[in-house]
This record gives C-alpha cells, structure tokens and sequence, in this order.
C-alpha cells in the first residue's frame, strides 16, 4: 500500500514534468528558429543564460521534488504512526486454525494457507500465511493445526508477529528531508528565474557575457545532496550499531535450549530466468511454532525435496520466544563495519560543507565584480 502510493504520486508528478519539458522544448526550438529580422533586437541579461528553458527545467524540477516530498511525508508519517500505535497497543496472544488453503498462480504452482479464529464475541478473524508454499503435503498436514496470532480486541485487528520496527520510517524521512532540501533550493531559483533585470543592448553584450564568465561553477546541489544522504545513512549505521549491541546483549543473557526442527517445506520463487527454492525449518512447542529459513537459494528442487522431514539443531530461548541456528552471536564485525561506516560518511558530509562554505565565499567575491562591471559600462540590473 505504501511503495504503491508513493510510486502513483511520483509518477503523476514525472509525468507532468515530462509534458512540460516537451513543451518548453518545441517552444524553445521554435523560437530558435525565428530568422533575426523576427527577433527583438535587445536582450535581457536572464536570457544570455537561456532563461525560458531555466524556467520550464527548474518548474519540473520543483513539482517533481514537491510531489516526491509530500509522498515522503505522508509515507513517513503513516509508518511511524502505525509502528508507535503497535508498541502500545495491548495485543493478546491467541490460538487460531488452519482452515483452507488457496492456489497461488505465479510461473508455478504453489499454495497460500488460510487461517481462523472465532473470539468469545463471535468476531472472527481470519488471514493468510504469508508464505507461497511449494511442497502440497505440508499443506494439507497444517489443515486443522493452530498457529499463534496476536488479536487487539479494541480495534478488532490482529498480527502474527510483534516484533515492530519502524525501517520505512527511515527510509521516507530521509526522502522527505532530501526532497524537502531541494524543494527549496529549485523553487528559490525558480523564483529568481523572474526577477526584473534591465535591458542590455546588443552591442553590450559582450561586456556581459565577460563578467558572467567569472561566475565559480556551481556545485551546490550535488553537495547538498551528497551531505544529506551521507547523514541519512550514517544515521541509520549508528541506529543498526545500537540495536544489534541490544540483541546482542538480551541473546547473551538468555537462556537457549538445543531442540530439534524439522525441515518442513519449500518455496518455490523466480528470480529473473532462476528458479529457487527457499528451504524452512519448523519446530512445534507449546508456548509457539518457529519456523525460520535454513537455506536461501538453492537451485535444485529434487535436492530440496529430499531434505524434507530431516532434522536440524536449532536454539530456542522460550522465555523470550527468540531462536537462532547458532550460540555464537558475536557480531563485532558487522558493529565496526558501522561505526566505521558512520564516521567515514560523516567525515564525507563535513567536506562537502566545507565545499559549500568555499563556494559562497567565491560567489560573494564573484556578485560584488559582476555589480562592479555593470555599473563601469552603466548596465546595472
């Protein structure tokens, strides 16, 4: 629902764009194909930099960063507020049974097992587990099993899990920020793009083009652009950095016991022109089932087929309802990977700052020689 909104608004924006970059472009070339006699013998100092395709590139890109901002937001804020709504809801923790299942037509066939609980004041609540199933016999075995879900009696809603994270919230913000930064800075140009500059003669117009040439290159966006994605991403290294140290350290703490899962059925998925065939665990107990994946992509369906009902060691911690396929969660390196990423994008993001701050420096130097010029020959603007 989010990724398909997001991608209508944007390219309901794109589009719009593009049309009137179509037009500003037949309009530009007509233009340029007016013989001399036909054009105004004087020029304005906004049109010796092109200024009608400046305006039409700069509209499309303030509605297309507008559009890409609101989206963000709207994302972002939908996100955030479904995860804080999830962590202080009061969910209760409920048996309900495989009912059915249901035939998933993709470039194979596969299943989709369906679900029921019927509360104490006759609500029912029902879905689909969220695995397009491969193998048919672990199918038809789940019918009549439970499964856990947790219910909110208040909002008549339920979940099948509880770990809530807030990843898009992330993502989107960033966007947000980033669409919002340029937003500003295109609509400011945009703006300027309008400003009242007198006229210049065409014999002067040389003089012009000299002092314009001064103008130090603009680089202004592309740094703008390369701080806030680094902070975004540096922000979201030391985020992963603190909440791997937290498991780290309530899997450390815990207390795990050796148990035997049964490798219990298959995926069966396309990517691109291959085919694999995601392999899972499954282990029944009586506080919860946990499944979880033992192989990722494996290519041969009959090697997988053949490992179906054999037994693998898994670590389950039932107090916590956590499980691994391991005890050793040491996970220093990914933890350093992230500092060190975090350091070196924030290093990135103080260079380009100080690339900004030379800029201006040079373009304050540079507005006060352009002004001096026009004033010498009497232009002004």
């Amino acid at each position: 629902m989010k990724d398909t909104l997001f991608i209508k608004v944007f390219m309901g924006a794109f589009l719009v764009a593009c049309i009137l970059l179509a037009v500003g472009f037949m309009y530009t070339a007509y233009q340029n194909g007016k013989t001399d006699s036909e054009k105004n013998k004087k020029k304005k100092i906004i049109d010796l930099d092109n200024r009608l395709t400046k305006v039409i590139l700069n509209g499309a890109g303030v509605l297309v960063t507008f559009a890409f901002c609101i989206a963000s937001i709207v994302l972002f804020a939908i996100d955030l507020n479904t995860y804080v709504a999830n962590i202080n809801t009061d969910f209760r923790k409920e048996k309900a049974t495989f009912v059915s299942y249901q035939q998933v037509e993709t470039n194979n066939v596969c299943y989709n097992l369906l679900y029921e609980f019927v509360a104490d004041d006759g609500t029912i609540y029902k879905g689909q587990y969220p695995i397009d199933i491969a193998n048919f016999d672990y199918v038809e075995s789940k019918i009549g099993k439970d499964i856990t879900i947790y219910v909110d009696y208040d909002s008549k809603t339920h979940l099948l899990d509880t770990n809530f994270t807030c990843t898009y919230s992330y993502v989107f913000g960033g966007c947000a920020v980033l669409s919002l930064t340029l937003f500003c800075y295109l609509l400011f140009c945009f703006v300027k793009l309008f400003k009242k500059y007198s006229e210049v003669p065409e014999k002067d117009v040389d003089i012009v083009y000299m002092a314009r040439s001064k103008r130090p290159a603009n680089y202004l966006p592309l740094h703008l652009i390369v701080i806030i994605v680094a902070l975004i991403v540096a922000i979201y290294c030391l985020a992963y950095f603190v909440n791997t140290n937290k498991d780290l350290e309530i899997n450390r703490s815990g207390n795990f016991v050796q148990e035997e899962a049964t490798i219990a059925f298959y995926e069966r998925k396309m990517d691109g022109d291959l085919a694999i065939f995601p392999v899972y665990y499954e282990y029944v107990s009586d506080d919860m089932t946990y499944i979880g994946c033992l192989i990722t992509r494996p290519t041969n369906e009959d090697e997988v087929r053949a490992m179906l009902g054999n037994k693998v060691p898994i670590y389950i911690e039932h107090n916590l309802q956590r499980q691994s396929m391991t005890l050793d969660f040491d996970t220093t390196n990914s933890m350093i990977w992230a500092i060190f990423g975090a350091g070196v994008l924030i290093a990135l993001s103080v260079l380009s700052l100080t690339k900004i701050i030379i800029y201006c420096k040079k373009y304050i130097k540079y507005y006060k020689q352009y002004n001096n010029i026009l004033k010498k020959y009497g232009l002004g603007n």
